[in-house]
């Protein structure tokens, strides 16, 4: 997907830039009654733009607003409650349908008839394509000199890398009325259903309803698995938990990485006293047990944007990605990140790519078991605030 965005890409939005100059100037729109919002690679970026959509609804509360993103996030989305109507593009399946499934997607961006969008998406062409097709008169995105784009949005702005990311997307709001205040700070009310659904899975694996749990996350997004902490060393960290009776360990993860975390889980000296759920609970069952939780240790990854929202305190892992711009929000957060002189490598001007220039990624590695266990122990002492 990445090579696809870079190279057809190009070609695509030179076509759509000659379009463009060739069609007549469209008005600026008086009224905003149907804004679209664009987000579709990264649970955590999805995340991270939840203040987007609560700054959008606070100001302009009689506009219907839309979220195009991809169909892999429809439960994050619903359970978010991100926006009023959502348009899904649906790449999974026979790579053969997958032009048909983009077509059909562009056409129901268009029958929105927006008059503004929002293109979330850091630098991918594919994100501008969809905004100029929408044929919204007012098109907001991220502009580099770094990555072309075709020029087809027409207020483009810098993508700082001084600022988060929560308050870059923030930026592109104050396009469409300089005078919004922007909504900031999160927190995500947990349902009872949520509750009820962490509450039976922690009590199946006789986890008694008074026990300290520790959710782990080894995992990491698949744009960039690179910035997973060493596997052995979170077998070695979680060994130490363990003896030390911190309290009880839950795995997690979702299907794709299952099978990942059930390898680690077995690498434990007693696997028995670390409870693994990777792959078995659903979205609203993770925000439940996020919210039970005493801390999440987790890598760089949606799960400690989520805690974010949930009031969580974390302790996590950065290494080829840097916390200034995807650091956990709020209060109660240990991040740990070792300023060495290569990292971070990834950015937005290469897609997230990494380019490691060690035999390993020495940003992680560097991090010891005994400076995360040590972190670990802090954050259980300090406790919710």
């Amino acid at each position: 997907m990445k090579a696809i965005d870079r190279y057809a890409g190009q070609v695509l939005c030179a076509l759509l830039r000659t379009h463009d100059r060739l069609s007549s100037e469209q008005a600026a729109p008086k009224n905003l009654d149907r804004i679209l919002v664009i987000k579709f690679w990264g649970m955590g970026g999805l995340i991270l733009s939840v203040p987007v959509f609560k700054t959008l609804h606070r100001a302009y509360p009689d506009s219907q607003i839309h979220l195009a993103t991809l169909a892999s996030n429809r439960e994050i989305c619903e359970v978010l409650k991100l926006a009023d109507s959502y348009q899904f593009l649906d790449l999974a399946g026979p790579s053969s349908y997958i032009p048909v499934k983009i077509t059909r997607f562009l056409n129901q961006v268009r029958n929105i008839h927006a008059q503004a969008v929002i293109d979330l998406e850091y630098l991918t062409r594919f994100s501008a394509m969809v905004s100029y097709i929408s044929g919204a008169p007012l098109r907001v995105g991220f502009h580099s000199g770094h990555v072309w784009r075709g020029s087809l949005h027409n207020r483009r702005v810098a993508f700082s890398p001084y600022w988060h990311a929560r308050d870059n997307f923030l930026n592109l709001v104050r396009q469409l009325d300089d005078k919004t205040e922007p909504v900031r700070e999160i927190e995500i009310p947990v349902t009872d259903t949520a509750k009820t659904e962490a509450r039976k899975a922690l009590e199946d694996a006789g986890v008694r309803a008074d026990e300290t749990i520790l959710v782990v996350n080894p995992n990491a997004g698949t744009l960039a698995l690179e910035r997973r902490w060493p596997e052995d060393y979170f077998v070695a960290l979680l060994d130490r938990i363990i003896n030390a009776g911190l309290g009880t360990p839950v795995l997690i993860g979702g299907a794709d990485e299952a099978e990942y975390v059930r390898g680690l889980h077995h690498q434990l000296a007693d696997h028995a006293r670390c409870l693994n759920l990777a792959g078995r609970l659903n979205l609203q069952g993770l925000i439940g047990l996020l919210k039970r939780a005493s801390v999440l240790i987790t890598n760089d990854s949606g799960p400690l944007h989520l805690a974010s929202l949930t009031r969580t305190p974390t302790v996590s892992f950065f290494g080829p990605e840097t916390p200034v711009l995807f650091g956990p929000t709020g209060k109660n957060h240990t991040v740990l990140y070792k300023d060495i002189d290569c990292s971070p490598c990834i950015n937005i001007y290469n897609a997230k790519t990494v380019h490691c220039l060690k035999d390993r990624p020495e940003c992680l590695y560097a991090i010891s078991v005994n400076e995360a266990f040590q972190a670990v122990e802090e954050r259980l002492a300090q406790g919710r605030d």
